[in-house]
């Protein structure tokens, strides 16, 4: 096989560091597509299962016990909006550094936030036509945090002089990000 037919089969290899970006997009709209039930009991196991465990170190009235597991299973469910989107932003990432033509990072990154955002987005929207669910601008904001701890957490473990920096703005991200659920109700 001569050079160029060894460069065009590696031309075509990298576009399949798009399949886990596909997949996990997949994965992503089947999860907002479960209407309203369906992804209250799925945040709602787990939610008992981390309730019934902190729950012994409280001594709770049952009106403080509901208030609790609901405010819990919310943060359950936005701290899944964060992981969903850090993971898809490094699959995102990975694929357009394997496919793009301009090597630059600043580049690579700003592309697969945009692509990311705009999944964020559009998945919201998709939302407001589930029965039981809705889209809503706060969490396509609860997405993008997961991008950022994302990007900061790549940074940091390419560049050490970076990781005091990934750290505090990682632990002002979550802060931020507590005190909004806190404070906002969905």
């Amino acid at each position: 096989m001569s050079n160029r037919g060894k460069q065009q089969k590696r031309d075509h290899k990298r576009f399949l560091y798009m399949i886990p970006v596909i997949l996990w997009m997949v994965f992503i709209f089947y999860m907002s597509a479960r209407d309203g039930q369906g992804s209250s009991s799925l945040s709602g196991g787990i939610t008992e299962k981390i309730g019934g465990l902190i729950e012994n170190l409280r001594n709770d009235t049952p009106s403080e016990e509901i208030r609790f597991m609901d405010a819990l299973e919310t943060l359950i469910r936005k701290l899944a909006h964060v992981a969903e989107y850090g993971i898809l932003f490094g699959f995102v990432l990975l694929a357009v550094q394997k496919i793009s033509l301009d090597s630059k990072a600043i580049y690579q990154y700003l592309l697969s936030f945009v692509i990311c955002f705009l999944f964020a987005c559009t998945d919201e929207f998709h939302q407001l036509f589930v029965p039981g669910r809705h889209g809503s601008i706060p969490d396509v904001g609860i997405d993008m945090c997961g991008v950022f701890l994302c990007m900061l957490g790549g940074r940091a473990i390419r560049n050490p002089g970076w990781r005091i920096t990934a750290v505090f703005i990682t632990a002002v991200l979550l802060v931020g990000l507590f005190l909004f659920l806190l404070f906002f109700n969905f």
